[in-house]
């Protein structure tokens, strides 16, 4: 083993003892940016090296930036994405112009992060979540990032990426999800997120639900953001079958790329990563730029998100699966999402791999569960390698607890280990495979099928 691969070891398992909110589900104090900001100034305000724009919500975040940084990585800029959680590798969080940072790199400049950190004793108090992203501001600088994309990991208002001046925020779609810290409506849980929101800087924001939009119109006006709404730009498909995007301001400009294949989501991300670059700009673009835009959107793909491949071969047993769909949808606007496009994507027959993390199973998440379970002919439950990950049989009470007498659900088996889920799933009838509820499910399911990401 090289000594580079050594100390990234040493590395991962010194961040291991921090208090790590995604296998706990223990939040950090959701009122106060002092620790992370200490940390930064000691560190010599890296954060303060790059512009910035910054995304929040509850799901989208990921691909809406990741569609952003290729478009800006198109016109030659060097760009870097935040974003969480990961799903094999820690070092996904963190990309510099389109690649994932090297071993070499994380571990030099976490060892610089651990250091100040360690050194406050329990004078400060960080949380795992500080600790990372004081790490991606010192690539970032350490790299000369122009543009940096920064996801928020939990909220807005008090998350660890809010200590940044920013050029644009967005709002992706925002639902119910970690209500124990961000609010029981709609209205609490946005109002965090609106948190990243700075005046006169601009607001791009996401298609929302109906019933939030006046409300987040009027606070965006009262915290004086000019807001820009992505629904009003749409891809649509012309009499000649061909498509056109039409933007907000009536500009219409022809493309000539398919995206039939795309999810619903995707597509709204799409919009909002497309009306955002668009507002970056001070002076009028032109129609070829904005296709040049478009087509450069279309590469940008995360594993684990409305994922579909028309097969997939597991090498080691020597198994091929058709039409496997990899969805980390772990809340309940997630699986709605899912629910709608297998409609589409005209998928009616399919075994279904579950696995949640325990403290996702609430009960807003039992309907959109209840309808994806009875569409299922086969529903394996299993438990991926996490502190955080649902006991089988609490697992199968609250699937069975969302059912309804009239339309009962396929009978649940329990699987004690991932890849005997795999396996079981290989030797079921229907000719669709969906892998839903938790990243840490798909990240396992990754390794085991060494599936390239």
């Amino acid at each position: 083993m090289h000594s580079h691969d050594v100390l990234y070891q040493q590395v991962l398992e010194k961040l291991e003892t921090w208090g790590n909110y995604e296998k706990t589900a223990q939040s950090r104090d959701m009122s106060k940016l002092a620790g992370i900001q200490q940390l930064l100034n000691d560190l010599g305000e890296p954060h303060k090296a790059c512009q910035y724009i910054h995304i929040a919500g509850t799901n989208g975040k990921g691909l809406t930036g990741a569609i952003l940084a290729h478009i800006l990585q198109s016109e030659g800029y060097t760009t870097g994405i935040y974003s969480s959680p990961h799903v094999m590798d820690i070092r996904e969080r963190i990309f510099v112009n389109g690649q994932m940072v090297s071993k070499k790199c994380f571990a030099k400049h976490a060892l610089s992060v651990l250091q100040k950190a360690e050194n406050y004793s329990d004078q400060i108090y960080l949380s795992y979540f500080d600790i990372l992203t004081a790490l991606a501001f010192l690539i970032f600088q350490d790299a000369q990032v122009e543009w940096v994309i920064l996801e928020t990991g939990l909220g807005g208002r008090a998350d660890s990426t809010n200590v940044t001046d920013k050029k644009l925020s967005i709002l992706t779609p925002i639902s119910y999800d970690h209500m124990h810290v961000l609010g029981n409506s709609l209205e609490a849980i946005a109002e965090e997120k609106l948190g990243i929101v700075r005046k006169h800087v601009p607001t791009v924001v996401a298609p929302q639900a109906p019933a939030l939009m006046p409300w987040l119109k009027k606070r965006l006006h009262d915290l004086d953001s000019p807001a820009l709404f992505a629904e009003e730009l749409t891809i649509e498909k012309t009499n000649t079958g061909n498509y056109q995007l039409q933007w907000p301001n009536g500009q219409q400009d022809p493309i000539d790329v398919e995206q039939e294949n795309l999810s619903i989501p995707h597509l709204q991300c799409l919009q909002t990563a497309l009306l955002a670059r668009d507002t970056l700009y001070a002076s009028v673009t032109s129609a070829k730029q904005r296709i040049t835009w478009y087509h450069a959107a279309l590469t940008a793909r995360l594993p684990g998100r409305l994922e579909y491949h028309k097969q997939i071969i597991w090498k080691k047993k020597q198994m091929k699966f058709s039409n496997v769909i990899f969805d980390g949808g772990h809340n309940a606007a997630a699986l709605e999402a899912l629910n709608q496009q297998l409609l589409h994507w005209k998928i009616e027959e399919y075994t279904l791999i579950l696995g949640f993390a325990d403290d996702k199973l609430v009960e807003i998440l039992k309907e959109p569960l209840f309808d994806l379970c009875q569409q299922a002919k086969c529903i394996l439950i299993t438990k991926a390698q996490s502190p955080r990950s649902a006991n089988l049989e609490k697992l199968k009470s609250f699937i069975l607890s969302a059912g309804k007498p009239m339309s009962p659900i396929p009978a649940i088996q329990k699987i004690d280990s991932v890849e005997e889920a795999l396996i079981q799933a290989y030797h079921s009838c229907p000719s669709a495979l969906i892998i839903s509820g938790s990243f840490y499910l798909l990240g396992e399911i990754f390794r085991i099928l060494e599936k390239d990401t």
